[in-house]
């Protein structure tokens, strides 16, 4: 079955220039349709837990026929920067990446463009842990038409690999292979950076933990080093050039690693700038990060009941920076399609929207019943106007109208608590699909 929706020129405009999708296809379509709106929201949504994957149609909350599916240890989901495909983390004896087609992509006929919805397919491609000698498939970063696969490795003896794939390639069965880049055994991230260039996280001091990052070219060859400079390295953003990564205090100093990237730079190895943005005082660090490409800030969990924004061309970050939450937030996303608005849920059951500028909290909304962060926690996501959240307690997944009081607009009955959500959607949704 294919669905068509004409999407605006507006919207035309969006996806195309922000998101790179557009190609043409060899397929017959019809041009019947009467479809003239927006779609802003997600389309499908992939949810499960560590045995099972099911894929939903969210607008009437039915399975998609025949997308149910049986992997064994599964350990996390994550969607492609376009919105199309998805990243399955297989640990277990599979220790691989696998990748679902879900059938939501674009077709492009230079003055508008449709919205397909098709038959999923879970494809026979995968990159294999085992093809490079290690395993623990971990952190997925999808962004810049690439997606970047990175394995910890099992044991000491297991190197740390990371496999940079063009996008392009899930639709070719793997073409152009991969270029892959190998470290002391960690558990670490790989971004996608300026001029087709990768940033890895590397572990060179005692044991496997992490302590800065190197730099390689689109072929691999290293261009850039600061393997000492980010010791506990967890959690990105990037912003405009720069590249921000959460690093742990030393001595009770500490703060945020900055990469700059510099064009101008004559040589490579000059185009990358590392400096650190200082934490406030304190024992705490950054380890995650939320960011939008249209926000000039990034935001942080900082403990468990506040959050920090983070300027990227600031030298210090200060106590103006924390904005304290009314509970322990447990779950949080930027809204994606502006990028003003920070939504973080707390135990309390509420959802509360930020506004990152004045960095005050301007609505909040009951969303689900007071719970513990333990166990199978909800997950929170966001496309378009609209917020996605996984509620365990009551084995469902809501649809939430962030433009509407926080109207529950759908909400899809599960068979069983839901350990993990990702959400196919039109690629004019702005948000970089990484799994930090």
């Amino acid at each position: 079955m294919k669905i068509h929706v004409l999407l605006s020129p507006l919207t035309l405009a969006v996806a195309l220039a922000l998101s790179g999708c557009g190609g043409s296809s060899n397929e017959s379509h019809h041009h019947d349709d009467d479809h003239d709106h927006d779609v802003t929201g997600a389309v499908r949504v992939l949810v499960g837990d560590a045995d099972s994957l099911w894929l939903y149609n969210i607008a009437d909350g039915t399975l998609v026929a025949g997308a149910s599916y049986e992997i064994a240890d599964v350990s996390g989901v994550t969607t492609t920067e376009d919105g199309r495909f998805g990243v399955i983390n297989v640990r277990g004896d599979g220790q691989q990446f696998r990748f679902l087609d879900s059938g939501v992509w674009v077709l492009d006929h230079v003055d508008h463009v449709h919205l397909e919805v098709d038959d999923p397919e879970l494809l026979t491609f995968s990159i294999n842990g085992s093809d490079h000698g290690t395993g623990r498939p971990a952190h997925v970063v999808s962004r810049d038409g690439r997606v970047a696969l990175f394995f910890d490795g099992d044991a000491e003896t297991d190197p740390a690999v990371a496999v940079i794939l063009r996008r392009s390639a899930l639709e070719s069965g793997g073409n152009p292979p991969p270029v892959s880049l190998t470290g002391n055994g960690h558990h670490g991230l790989a971004l996608p950076a300026a001029e087709d260039t990768v940033i890895m996280s590397v572990a060179e001091g005692e044991g496997r933990a992490r302590t800065g990052v190197r730099i390689y070219d689109d072929g691999g060859a290293e261009i850039g080093a600061f393997p000492q400079s980010c010791p506990g390295l967890h959690g990105y953003a990037a912003i405009g050039p720069h590249y921000l990564l959460g690093c742990h205090r030393t001595d009770g100093a500490g703060g945020v690693l900055r990469i700059t990237h510099d064009p101008d730079a004559v040589h490579p190895g000059d185009r990358f700038i590392e400096a650190q943005i200082t934490y406030p005082e304190g024992a705490l660090h950054i380890s995650n990060f939320a960011y939008h490409p249209e926000s000039p800030w990034a935001v942080a969990p900082w403990g468990t009941e506040a959050m920090i924004r983070v300027n990227p061309t600031a030298d210090a970050l200060s106590e103006d920076d924390i904005l304290n939450l009314p509970a322990r937030q447990c779950g949080y996303a930027m809204r994606d399609d502006h990028g003003q608005d920070l939504l973080v849920l707390t135990v309390d059951g509420f959802l509360h929207s930020v506004d990152v500028a004045n960095w005050a909290v301007h609505s909040s909304m009951q969303v689900m019943t007071p719970f513990e962060c333990a166990g199978t926690r909800p997950v929170l996501r966001s496309v378009g106007g609209f917020a996605y959240l996984t509620r365990p307690a009551d084995s469902d997944l809501i649809e939430i109208d962030l433009d509407h009081d926080g109207e529950i607009t759908q909400a899809i009955e599960l068979t069983e608590p839901p350990v993990r959500m990702t959400l196919f959607r039109h690629p004019a949704s702005l948000v970089d699909y990484g799994d930090h």
